[in-house]
């Protein structure tokens, strides 16, 4: 199964496509793109008709106002999900991104005492350690200091012993690449996939799940987005 994840804006939209039912899991990141370029892809059936999709719904927090940037989000959510196909769309609250990866919706801060609430870098944190642990393994990319990504060191270009040839002192990680409203479209996708897989237990069991699950199907190709293929 495919699942695109959308981390909607008033005029340009982070998605990521993750691939999943593989072991190792993998994903293509497919950066930002413009609403109306999303949309094209959406309305030709770019991304398949055997995907599934997971939209960010935009949220008012202790009673604020919400004005034209929220609205207009809003308006473009209901769109994508109607072009994509509203049996085959899920909407994901921010709220519930935050306390799946985060824990809790707020913490407690340890030099004042007071309590704060989780925004975009505990989220982006979450999943760094989540595919890590840390930031070297999770992104990574980072050269070599010995030979400076060379992969060789000294006269006669001897390969680098501190490397071992490889150019890398952290060689890229699974989250290298991943930028700005791709990070949110993630946390979107890693929150729907494990719904997903407590969803597919609790069905088995009996119950009655959440959402309901889908079953595995391959990609169409065909999407506008740049698709880089990697492993987490």
């Amino acid at each position: 199964m495919i699942l695109y994840a959308i981390d909607p804006g008033p005029e340009e939209s982070g998605v990521v496509a993750v691939r999943v039912g593989q072991t190792p899991l993998t994903f293509a990141v497919c950066g930002k793109m413009s609403n109306h370029t999303l949309l094209a892809d959406l309305e030709r059936g770019a991304f398949g008709n055997s995907t599934r999709l997971a939209i960010e719904m935009p949220q008012l927090y202790r009673k604020t106002p919400a004005g034209s940037s929220v609205l207009h989000t809003a308006k473009w959510v209901g769109i994508f999900q109607h072009a994509f196909g509203l049996d085959r769309s899920t909407e994901v609250l921010r709220s519930d991104v935050v306390v799946h990866l985060c824990g809790g919706s707020t913490y407690r801060d340890e030099q004042t005492g007071k309590l704060r609430g989780h925004g975009d870098t505990s989220v982006r944190a979450a999943l760094i350690e989540r595919f890590g642990p840390g930031k070297d393994a999770a992104i990574g990319g980072t050269k070599c200091k010995q030979c400076k990504g060379k992969g060789w060191c000294g006269r006669g270009q001897p390969m680098c012993h501190h490397c071992g040839g490889t150019k890398w002192e952290y060689p890229p990680g699974p989250l290298h690449g991943v930028t700005k409203d791709c990070w949110s479209a993630l946390a979107v996708a890693v929150t729907y996939m494990d719904e997903h897989q407590c969803a597919t237990r609790l069905q088995q069991s009996g119950a009655t799940p959440k959402i309901q699950p889908v079953a595995e199907a391959d990609c169409d190709k065909g999407a506008s987005c740049d698709k880089e293929t990697r492993t987490l």
